[in-house]
């Protein structure tokens, strides 16, 4: 219920039936999304009256709460209230950062609304979403495009709102009178307005929440605004990231979408422009008039917007002295810049905000676009196939927009590619899609390759070999594609340059080594800045201090320079490192150049083709040895649950009532009573219950399995993918339901943030995927099991390969399968081969060299099984573990860490601790984990039991042994 007073709103009442508690939790979602973006608002069943205004910072406070008893109604206490709501008077938004805040509120209403007509089916509304999957967002869903579409019209009021405000009209701006103000240079604008226009009409829900908009646009102190936007030059900051972070801080993560830091911009922009002047021989760089740029995912303008001030600038340095720079510069805006400066875009906000960033930055220097012009900036997916068949003209600006960024990718004169691309592993540009087939009267679905997916195909191959990765899943990031999609443009070009700022992984990580040959066959010259910041790996400085990030996320990035010239034969790498705090970078990236920060030449060489230094003395000796994945028939992951916490159980009788549960209650009332995240495309709650349903609760499915190192938990184990489990990884998992050891590597050493390689251990059952700290381990059984269910009796054979069991035939026939297996535990746990070959172990599987002593290793290897299997003969004598407990009071209210372990001590509490312990034990780390503080840490908060405690004291003991036959290796 709107309250108003002529045509100014004063509140709302939202009224729920007398019997009804305003505190039940059906209400409260309702009642949150109304108290964000309603300013004064009453929640009210008759009888209790609560009243939520907004404070100065734009956040709902409950000001007020009253009974009102019918039967003895205190009238002057219900006036007070009511004076107190009808009195209420919306603060008007003086400051970008506050207007974006307010209108994101607001256009999260319009977004549900739209979102609701969808679901029924309103033609207009389906239309457009149809045609947007088609030409833009392949994956969209209701609520996605929901707030897509809401964000858009606020948007276009927004700047309507601003040309309104320019041209000095007097009266308010109205959803009339909005489009009249639209710029023309934004056609699809029109279309977009012009439809939620028409939905406002039809649907008084719409009106009203456009009306709220436009009442928070009309308040506002835009002029304060404006000029806030031209003395920063940025709207970005001040406006797009604040109102994007309330409306929808997802897309920020989902999409890859980070600001671009202007330092970094502008390094890449003003480098790219003497590649062009020094390396491709175009003497004025990007005032050349036929040099055309393109940047393929442009978001909000930044690059072209550096792009333009560069032109600015290099005018001004020329023919200022004479006079004509102003002159001259115009002249490069109407033949140059709006002619031959490219931009893509898929996200109709971003692309917005892009043409309202562009357009301020040409006021600023007294400028305006004539009435035929607008700024290349086109509403278009990068990666869609530049030959498909025109789309569809239901929305005509949309496939408009999509035919022109078209015969823009068909251009042979772009010859500079640079931006941003997205980071994103859960790619928006799918690289296969699901088709419905029909075959003899039978339907099914097949997969086949999208453009960007046969494009990325090339990355899996080196001639004739083929890429050997189980799941080549980090070639499907969008940043890969972007690369793809760039270097595709320049290989049909006699020269050309790609600039981005990408994450650093792909420099070394085995997956994209011939992503690294095909860049290395198309460019002439290649150079790397590396600028570091990876927290995931815990990187820090050569000398140990701080690093960070240039932006607010965990990977790393660097930046690349692809350039490509008619003249060169052999490709030069040139690699730089910027290591340090974040303005550090920044300040070397302004004062630096190419020349002076890449000083490394690389030689890549091997089948790596690494692109960061590295030191190969040893490269030729350790290719020769034997790889892990070489030598192990039968391999995959560990176990994917999706749900660790419904999957896993510290106790059996835990993991059979959520089992019972699973089995006997309805999926809602699983979800609320385990507080379960929305379910997912590869875990359901749904796919739990059907293999419930379908394998039963039998003693034989539960069991218990590695979880962490020295962490065993129960859970509940059977074959079905998107079951219980989402991937069980039954093909190599059913090998360690039988007796079996199974060694547990991964694959790059680096992404532990270790000092030393340390991502090997060993299990005896299954083994869930996140053994180590970033998970990924693979496991190799020892033996595996006949399937054949023919045979009288099951059979075993060792898990090697045929090449290796010729091998073993050859040169180690006088030892065991366990003896084999045990000295290559043995060898990974050395000193000397950890450091050795440190290089090496970063980046792919360990190789095994089998020319050292095995009768020694492969004892200390059993022994070393053993004591991590807690098997060792040494757990049955306690009286021999010199380690010493003092307190009685078991529960784990750890203090600070750095004062978990002082003397020698563990404490558990503040009165109990563990004596007897060496630094070098607490230290230990397995897989990325110091060990025996992640246990406890793990469990704080609870009380350990006598046998958790017992548990906890063999890993120490465990851990000491360790230490002690390591340096007998």
């Amino acid at each position: 219920m709107t309250i108003r007073q002529n045509d100014f709103t004063i509140g709302y009442i939202e009224l729920k039936l007398p019997n009804d508690s305003l505190e039940n939790k059906n209400h409260k979602k309702q009642f949150d999304k109304y108290k964000d973006s309603l300013e004064n608002i009453i929640f009210t069943n008759l009888r209790n009256w609560q009243l939520f205004q907004w404070d100065g910072n734009s956040k709902s406070k409950k000001v007020k709460e009253i009974v009102f008893n019918l039967e003895n109604p205190n009238l002057e206490k219900f006036k007070k209230f009511l004076n107190l709501f009808l009195s209420y008077r919306v603060k008007s938004s003086t400051s970008s950062v506050e207007l974006a805040v307010n209108l994101a509120k607001r256009t999260k209403i319009l977004s549900e609304i739209i979102e609701s007509l969808l679901e029924n089916e309103n033609v207009q509304m389906t239309n457009l979403k149809e045609n947007f999957r088609k030409s833009l967002l392949h994956e969209i869903g209701d609520k996605s495009f929901a707030n897509l579409i809401a964000e858009t019209f606020t948007y276009s009021l927004f700047i309507a709102s601003i040309v309104h405000l320019q041209k000095g009209e007097k009266e308010k701006l109205s959803i009339t009178t909005a489009l009249d103000y639209i710029p023309k240079t934004i056609p699809i604008l029109y279309d977009l307005y012009d439809l939620s226009k028409n939905l406002s009409r039809q649907f008084s829900n719409v009106k009203s929440s456009v009306e709220l908009i436009l009442k928070e646009l009309n308040l506002a102190d835009l002029g304060k605004i404006v000029a806030s936007f031209e003395k920063s030059g940025d709207p970005i900051l001040n406006f797009y990231e604040p109102f994007l972070q309330t409306y929808d801080p997802h897309t920020k993560k989902d999409r890859g979408v980070f600001y671009t830091p202007k330092a970094v911009v502008d390094f890449l922009v003003r480098e790219t422009n003497t590649i062009l002047k020094t390396e491709l021989n175009l003497e004025n760089g990007f005032l050349e008039r036929n040099v055309k740029v393109l940047d393929p995912a442009t978001g909000t303008g930044t690059f072209l917007s550096s792009l333009i001030s560069l032109v600015q600038s290099e005018v001004d340095e020329n023919f200022q002295m004479i006079g004509i720079e102003k002159d001259k510069f115009a002249d490069e805006v109407h033949e140059h810049i709006l002619k031959n400066f490219y931009g893509f875009e898929f996200m109709v906000a971003p692309y917005t905000v892009a043409h309202l960033k562009l357009w301020l930055q040409l006021k600023s220097h007294g400028l305006d676009l004539e009435e035929n012009e607008r700024f290349q900036i086109y509403l278009a997916n990068t990666l869609d196939d530049p030959n498909r068949e025109p789309l569809d003209k239901i929305f005509f600006e949309i496939a408009q927009e999509s035919e022109k960024a078209k015969a823009i990718k068909n251009d042979k004169n772009i010859i500079a590619i640079i931006g941003n691309p997205p980071y994103s592993g859960t790619s928006q540009n799918p690289s296969k899609i699901t088709n419905k087939t029909e075959k003899s009267y039978q339907f099914g679905k097949t997969k086949n390759l999208t453009w960007i997916g046969s494009q990325i195909e090339n990355y899996k191959w080196n001639g004739d070999k083929k890429l050997d990765e189980k799941n080549p899943k980090w070639l499907q990031d969008d940043y890969v594609k972007f690369i793809r999609f760039a270097q595709y443009q320049i290989d049909s070009k006699e020269k050309g340059v790609i600039s981005y700022i990408v994450p650093h992984g792909f420099l070394d990580n085995p997956t994209f080594r011939y992503m690294r040959k095909s860049l290395l066959d198309s460019f002439s010259k290649i150079f790397i800045v590396n600028l570091h910041g990876n927290s995931t790996k815990k990187e820090t400085t050569p000398n140990g201090g701080k690093d960070e990030n240039v932006f607010d996320i965990k990977q790393g990035v660097s930046l690349l320079f692809l350039v490509k010239t008619s003249s060169a034969k052999d490709t030069k790498i040139y690699y730089g490192d910027l290591w340090g705090l974040r303005k550090e970078k920044f300040q070397n990236l302004e004062n630096g150049n190419l020349e002076n920060i890449c000083k490394t030449e690389l030689f890549p060489k091997s089948d790596m083709f690494y692109f960061i230094p590295r030191d190969t003395t040893l490269e030729t000796e350790y290719l020769e040895f034997w790889s892990l994945k070489d030598i192990f028939d039968v391999k995959n992951t560990g176990i994917i649950s999706k749900r660790d916490k419904i999957v896993y159980q510290d106790s059996k009788e835990k993991l059979l009532n959520i089992l019972n549960d699973f089995h006997k209650l309805d999926e809602n009332i699983i979800r609320n009573k385990y507080n379960l995240t929305p379910d997912s495309r590869d875990w359901k709650v749904s796919f739990a219950k059907n293999a419930i349903a379908k394998f039963g609760i039998k003693e034989g499915f539960i069991i218990k399995g590695y979880y962490r190192p020295f962490d065993t938990k129960w859970t509940y184990y059977v074959e079905k993918s998107k079951g219980f489990m989402a991937y069980p990884t039954y093909d190599v998992m059913k090998h360690m339901l039988k007796e079996n050891i199974a060694l547990l590597v991964g694959r790059a050493g680096n992404v532990t943030g270790s000092d030393t390689w340390d991502i090997v251990f060993i299990a005896d059952s299954i083994v869930d995927l996140n053994m180590f700290r970033r998970g990924g381990e693979v496991v190799f059984p020892l033996y595996k099991y006949s399937d054949d269910e023919n045979s009288l009796f099951e059979t075993k054979s060792p898990n090697f390969t045929n090449d290796f069991l010729e091998f073993r035939k050859k040169e180690l026939s006088k030892w065991s399968d366990e003896e084999i297996f045990y000295y290559i535990y043995g060898l990974l746990f050395s000193p000397n081969y950890r450091e050795k070959y440190r290089e090496f172990l970063q980046t792919d599987f360990p190789r095994i060299d089998f020319s050292r002593n095995i009768s020694k290793i492969s004892k200390i290897g059993k022994e070393l099984a053993d004591l991590h299997l807690l098997k060792h003969k040494i757990f049955s004598t306690p009286k021999n573990w010199k380690l010493k407990k003092v307190g009685t009071d078991f529960e784990l209210n750890l203090p600070k860490k750095a004062e978990i372990f002082l003397n020698g001590k563990i404490y558990f509490n503040s009165s109990t601790y563990l004596s007897g312990i060496a630094d070098e034990v607490w230290n230990f780390h397995i897989g990325g984990y110091q060990v025996l503080y992640k246990w406890l840490a793990d469990r704080n908060g609870k009380t350990l039991s006598t046998d958790d405690l017992l548990h906890y004291i063999k890993i120490v003991v465990s851990l000491q042994e360790t230490v002690k036959l390591m340096k007998k290796l």
